[in-house]
């Protein structure tokens, strides 16, 4: 019994323009991919599939009786730290806690805009905490 016949890639004829269009090969391997793309969560909700239950499993933040309250500041389209999560820690800490919400984008909103810098300065300073709902508009980014 002979071995079947090995087909090299480089040799593989090439499929004919009116198959893969304008886009080439790029756009038959992206019909391929999206067959295999994953929604956001399942990496997220399969990751912890058969480890052992956490010794320190997450919990609601039980902070209460604050003379002043906690000052939180995200930005909307922050990459690492979503806005929900912000909204959602502001939500359990309630009256022991203020969102400073930056209109903008990136990580770390302090020195993205004056207006943050400001309330933020204010807070660490002289414990002037902002308005509850207070936001400060996005600053285009210089350079």
């Amino acid at each position: 019994m002979e071995p079947p016949e090995r087909t090299d890639l480089r040799t593989r004829p090439r499929p004919p323009y009116r198959e893969t269009g304008a886009r080439g090969f790029a756009g038959v391997r992206t019909r391929r991919a999206r067959r295999f793309r994953r929604r956001p969560d399942q990496d997220r909700n399969e990751s912890c599939l058969g480890l052992p239950k956490a010794p320190n499993p997450q919990q609601d933040l039980e902070i209460r009786h604050l003379k002043t309250p906690i000052l939180l500041s995200n930005s909307i389209h922050d990459p690492a730290t979503g806005y929900n999560w912000a909204t959602d820690v502001a939500r359990q800490l309630g009256r022991n806690g203020v969102l400073l919400t930056y209109q903008g984008w990136g990580h770390g909103s302090y020195n993205k805009s004056p207006c943050v810098q400001s309330a933020i300065d204010d807070y660490l300073v002289s414990l002037k905490v902002p308005a509850r709902g207070s936001s400060c508009p996005a600053v285009a980014p210089t350079g």
